[in-house]
């Protein structure tokens, strides 16, 4: 590990102002973020190129329009981008091999993996409109974020500035 990266792993900026100063901490929230998208649609039941509003699983039947609204949206990105996968994969690999400045350029290199992280935090915006309302949601869940050495409000913090910037790009 690199001293750079030692530095943006211990000093994350959560209020980047454009893609090329995200830290370490955010790069991976972002390749999070982007997994989870990947994951929502993937339990989606209907299928590419046939995407319906309401085609979100039947226990996520109560989710508000504005949420199933976000999730068409990401699954639609999804379909129009059929090797998303590996890039995602690429900006983890390029991540730990040359750090955060190199993964952040892979990003600017594939604005759609940015577009669908946007839709990703704005749907966890959605979800849990404040800090509290995550941790209590988390507590309920496993204990993820302990293994990644951030506590529950950094990343809600972390998740404000990247919503922020990923807002901005669309200016």
């Amino acid at each position: 590990m690199t001293i750079e990266s030692k530095r943006e792993r211990h000093e994350p900026r959560t209020n980047p102002t454009s893609p090329e100063e995200l830290s370490t901490d955010l790069v991976e929230i972002l390749l999070e973020e982007i997994e989870r998208c990947l994951l929502v649609v993937d339990a989606r039941v209907d299928e590419p190129g046939c995407r319906v509003f309401d085609g979100d699983p039947i226990e996520d039947a109560e989710l508000g329009s504005s949420v199933r609204m976000l999730r068409l949206s990401m699954a639609e990105i999804i379909d129009a981008h059929p090797g998303l996968q590996y890039e995602v994969e690429r900006v983890g690999e390029r991540l730990r091999a040359s750090g955060a400045t190199a993964a952040s350029s892979e990003f600017m290199h594939h604005a759609h993996l940015l577009d669908l992280a946007r839709l990703g935090i704005e749907t966890f915006f959605l979800l849990f409109a404040n800090a509290e309302a995550f941790e209590i949601a988390e507590q309920e869940g496993d204990d993820e974020l302990e293994e990644v050495g951030r506590s529950r409000l950094e990343t809600y913090e972390a998740m404000v500035g990247l919503r922020s910037m990923l807002r901005s790009r669309m200016s």
